[in-house]
C-alpha cells in the first residue's frame, strides 16, 4: 500500500471517530447501565444499615426499660419484706422477663440470655444488663454481609425514699420562759417582777404571760415545731415514712409524743399534742416541776431508748434515726422542792465551765457576783460534749440547736426581790467569744456535741424558726431519685 493510501485511510478513520464522538444518541442508557449495579448495591447497604441501627436502638431501649424494671421490682420487694437477697433475685427475674419480652417484638433480631446484676447498698439500688444480639440483613448478603453482631450494657440506679424517725428533745426549763424580745421581757417584768416566766407551784408567771399574750422562748420553739410538723403530710402518699417523737426536759424528762403514737405520724395529731396556741396546756410548755436543767439526765435517758444502732432507712422496721436537741445551752443544778429551792450537787456530773478555780475533788467551782456565790444559788454550766457520745456511737446523727441564752437588761435581774447572779455569770463566762473563732465557749461545746456540720445556733425568734425549718429540710425524707 502506498503512503498516499495509508494517509487516506487514516483520514477516513478520524472522520468516522469524530462522527461517533459527536453523536450523543443513547449515552443516558449506556451510563445508566454502567451505574445501575453500584447504585443498587449502595441502596441495599443503606437500607440494611438503617435496619441494623433501628434494631440496635430498640434493643438499647429494651435494655434500659429492663434495668429500670429490675430496680423497681427490687425496691418493691425490699420495701415489703426488708429481705435484700429476695429483693435482688426478684429484681433480676423481672429485668430478664421484661428484656426478653420486648426483644421478641423486634423483627430479624435474636439475642442470648442477658446478664443482669442487681445490687443494694443502703438506700441505693443499682442494676446493669449486659446483652448480645444478632440482626439479619435484607440485601447485604449479596455483598457477603448477611448479619450484624451487636452488644451493649444498660445501667440504672434508684435512691429510695428513706423511712425516717426524728426524736426531738426540747429544753422547757425556766430559762426558756424568758421573754422572746426586749418588749416581751419588759411586759413580763411588769406582770411578774421577773423577766423569766417562772412556772412552778404558786409561781405561775407563765400563765400570766399566756393571758397577756407575752411570747417566751418556749412559745417560739413550739410554733416552729408546729410548722415543721407539716412534713408529716408525706405519710398520706407513703404511710409511716416519717415519724416524730417529742420529749421535753428540765430536771426530769417528760415524753409528750411517743414514736408509736398517732401523733408521731399525723400532722393534725402532732399539733394537737404540742398545743398550737398560747394558752395551750399539757403540751410543749414551760416546766411545772423541778426548776433546774439537767442535760445529763435528759441525754442519758434518750440514749437508752434509741436501741443499739441506727437503721438503713430501707423499711419501717429499719428506719434512719435522727436526734434533734433544742436548748438555750445552760444547765442548772438548782431545784424547786415544792416550797423552797435546793441545790443538787450530783445533778450535773463533771463540771465543764471555763473558770480557773476548779475544785478537783468535787468538780465544782465558786463564782462570786454582787456579793453572792454561784454555789449558794445553784451550779450553772453549759453542755459537756461527752454526754453526746452515746448517741453518736450508735451512728445516729445528732443535730443541736443552741438558742443563745438571752440576758435581759440589768434592771430586770431581780428574782423575788434579789439580784439573780446567774445572768452575770453566764454573760461573763459562757458568752465570751474566742478572738480567733468568734465562737462563745457554749458555741464551741455544742459544736463538739453535735455530729460534725450539724450544730445550729439561733438568737432571735426569726433565727429559731429559720433554724428549725433548715433542720427539717435536711433530715425529712426526700423523694425517690431515679437515674438512668
Amino acid at each position: 500500500m502506498s503512503d498516499y493510501s495509508v494517509h487516506l485511510n487514516f483520514q477516513r478513520f478520524l472522520t468516522t471517530a469524530r462522527g461517533f464522538a459527536g453523536d450523543t444518541r443513547g449515552n443516558f442508557a449506556t451510563m445508566t447501565a454502567i451505574l445501575l449495579l453500584p447504585m443498587f448495591g449502595f441502596s441495599a447497604l443503606a437500607i440494611d444499615h438503617w435496619s441494623v441501627a433501628s434494631a440496635k436502638s430498640e434493643i438499647e431501649n429494651a435494655a434500659d426499660a429492663a434495668a429500670l424494671g429490675a430496680i423497681s421490682r427490687a425496691a418493691a420487694v425490699l420495701k415489703a419484706t426488708g429481705d435484700k437477697a429476695t429483693a435482688i433475685k426478684e429484681g433480676q427475674f423481672a429485668g430478664e422477663d421484661q428484656f426478653l419480652g420486648n426483644i421478641g417484638k423486634i423483627p430479624n433480631t435474636t439475642t442470648g440470655k442477658p446478664t443482669i446484676t442487681v445490687a443494694i447498698k443502703g438506700l441505693e439500688i443499682t442494676s446493669s444488663i449486659k446483652w448480645n444480639g444478632v440482626v439479619k440483613t435484607h440485601l447485604g448478603s449479596l455483598f457477603k454481609w448477611s448479619s450484624q453482631d451487636l452488644s451493649g450494657i444498660a445501667a440504672s440506679s434508684l435512691t429510695m425514699q428513706a423511712y425516717v424517725q426524728i426524736h426531738l428533745l426540747v429544753d422547757n426549763s425556766g430559762s426558756m420562759g424568758i421573754g422572746a424580745t426586749s418588749a416581751d421581757q419588759k411586759k413580763l417584768f411588769d406582770e411578774t417582777s421577773c423577766a423569766i416566766a417562772c412556772h412552778l407551784p404558786n409561781r405561775d408567771g407563765y400563765l400570766k404571760a399566756q393571758k397577756n399574750k407575752i411570747k417566751t422562748r418556749i412559745d417560739i420553739v413550739r410554733e416552729a415545731l408546729s410548722e415543721a410538723s407539716e412534713n408529716l403530710s408525706i405519710n398520706a402518699t407513703t404511710p409511716n415514712i416519717l415519724k416524730m417523737a417529742l420529749s421535753s426536759f428540765s430536771n426530769d424528762v417528760v415524753e409528750i409524743i411517743n414514736i408509736r403514737s398517732e401523733a408521731a405520724r399525723s400532722e393534725k395529731a402532732f399539733k394537737e399534742a404540742i398545743g398550737t396556741k398560747i394558752g395551750a396546756r399539757g403540751g410543749l410548755e414551760l416546766t411545772r416541776e423541778g426548776g433546774g436543767t439537767d442535760f445529763h439526765g435528759a441525754l442519758t435517758t434518750l440514749t437508752q431508748k434509741l436501741g443499739n444502732s441506727n437503721g438503713t432507712g430501707s423499711s419501717e422496721s429499719d428506719p434512719l434515726i435522727y436526734v434533734v436537741f433544742i436548748t438555750d445551752g445552760v444547765e442548772h443544778s438548782q431545784q424547786f422542792t415544792g416550797s423552797s429551792w435546793a441545790v443538787d450537787k450530783d445533778l450535773m456530773g463533771v463540771y465543764v465551765n471555763p473558770v480557773p478555780d476548779i475544785n478537783k475533788q468535787t468538780g465544782q467551782t465558786t463564782y462570786r457576783y454582787g456579793g453572792q456565790t454561784q454555789r449558794d444559788a445553784g451550779w450553772v454550766q453549759t453542755i459537756d460534749p461527752k454526754l453526746c457520745k452515746g448517741i453518736k456511737d450508735k451512728q445516729i446523727p445528732l443535730l443541736t440547736l443552741e438558742i443563745e441564752y438571752l440576758i435581759p437588761e440589768e434592771k430586770y435581774w431581780l428574782h423575788d426581790g434579789k439580784r439573780d447572779i446567774h445572768f452575770g455569770w453566764i454573760q461573763d463566762n459562757l458568752q465570751v467569744r474566742n478572738r480567733n473563732t468568734k465562737l462563745t465557749f457554749a458555741n464551741e461545746k455544742f459544736n463538739a456535741c453535735a455530729t460534725p456540720g450539724n450544730a445550729f445556733q439561733a438568737s432571735t425568734a426569726g433565727d429559731i424558726q429559720a433554724s428549725i425549718k433548715k433542720i427539717f429540710e435536711q433530715i425529712a425524707p426526700k423523694p425517690p431519685r431515679l437515674l438512668k
